[in-house]
């Protein structure tokens, strides 16, 4: 946090969640999807499935027409999901009833495009009321960091900001200072979302030793390049990161059969972050009440795309899980904010692939 700027701490309940995850004895495990995907209500159920197997914080991303950031998989899931309405009203929509399904905390990732064209302090506090523990920005220009994380601080959530491997000294100073809740640290230099071939383990030591001098007391984690549970472990065990988010191998793991799939990849992740024993997941994920669920939005077009039954039936949860009855009014449409043009370059050349100072 900047030297002389308070910024006070997320207040809200999934706020306290992520700080008690991030500074547990345990390191923390990360797990993304891209909200709506394949539809809103199987991407709801989808985070909760993965609160349940092992992953203790849910990264929500937030459908982009242009994401600059991501690789293959995750940029198809992206288009797919704007089908289920504009990428904020499902972000919004998504993060509520996770988070009324789940006790785990619920970040989201958007850009700063987005962001900026729905208002700053506009969005930090719809996330807020909807039970988000923060937004992390990872376009962020190194100039809006701090209003960006007085914004979010203002509305009760943490603003975590992506270091970048390329910046400059004075953007890496102000994105690091700035960043509330954690700095998320890129494994890979230079390299989009879904890079699979490996990580130097030393640079990014470096890296993160760098970052945790910038700012002593605010929590690191890592991602985009952790593709196996071993580089998790070994990220963890030799770079002083609290944690890794996982992204890739998930949707992947989605798009090419559904929850069957990609349970299994979360729960070996979970193992190797509890040190390769397995995780508990008996407890994990803290389904309140499956029962209660709440749509908002166009039907599915299946009423069972992600294999949300057959999990159901594999992990003795029983209870119905379905929608209540729309009312009327259930199906109004939004205003779409996030068609338009990036308004800021972000620091990510997307025509090189590497990170630009």
């Amino acid at each position: 946090m900047t030297s002389g700027v308070y910024v006070r701490d997320a207040v809200n309940r999934q706020g306290v969640a992520l700080r008690a995850e991030l500074e547990g004895a345990r390191p923390t495990l990360g797990a993304f999807s891209v909200a709506g995907y394949p539809d809103l209500r199987s991407g709801v159920e989808t985070f909760v499935a993965f609160a349940q197997s092992g992953a203790m914080v849910l990264e929500v991303g937030a459908p982009a027409v242009d994401p600059w950031l991501d690789g293959a998989a995750i940029a198809a899931a992206h288009r797919r999901a704007l089908r289920a309405g504009d990428g904020v009203s499902t972000t919004l929509e998504t993060v509520r009833q996770v988070s009324t399904l789940s006790d785990k905390p619920v970040i989201t990732m958007m850009y700063w495009a987005m962001v900026q064209a729905y208002g700053p302090e506009r969005m930090a506090r719809d996330l807020a009321s909807v039970g988000a523990a923060g937004c992390l920005v990872p376009d962020v220009p190194p100039a809006y960091a701090l209003a960006w994380a007085r914004a979010a601080a203002e509305a009760g959530i943490t603003a975590p900001l992506l270091a970048a491997r390329g910046a400059s000294p004075a953007q890496m100073s102000a994105t690091c200072r700035a960043a509330t809740g954690f700095v998320y640290a890129l494994a890979a230099a230079g390299q989009r979302t879904g890079y699979s071939d490996g990580i130097d383990l030393d640079g990014l030591a470096s890296f993160v030793g760098a970052a945790r001098r910038l700012a002593p007391t605010t929590p690191v984690l890592t991602g985009i390049g952790i593709s196996t549970p071993e580089l998790a472990a070994s990220a963890v065990g030799q770079c002083g990161v609290v944690g890794v988010v996982i992204g890739s191998p998930l949707v992947r793991a989605l798009a090419d059969g559904g929850l069957d799939r990609a349970i299994p990849v979360v729960e070996r992740f979970a193992a190797a972050r509890a040190g390769g024993g397995l995780a508990d997941t008996s407890a994990v994920g803290g389904l309140r009440n499956p029962g209660q669920f709440f749509e908002i939005g166009p039907a599915s077009t299946s009423r069972d795309p992600l294999g949300w039954a057959r999990y159901r039936r594999m992990h003795g949860v029983n209870e119905p899980f379905e929608p209540p009855s729309k009312g009327p009014d259930d199906h109004a449409a939004s205003t779409s904010v996030c068609t338009g043009r990036r308004v800021l370059r972000a620091p990510l050349s997307r025509e090189s692939g590497s990170c630009r100072a």
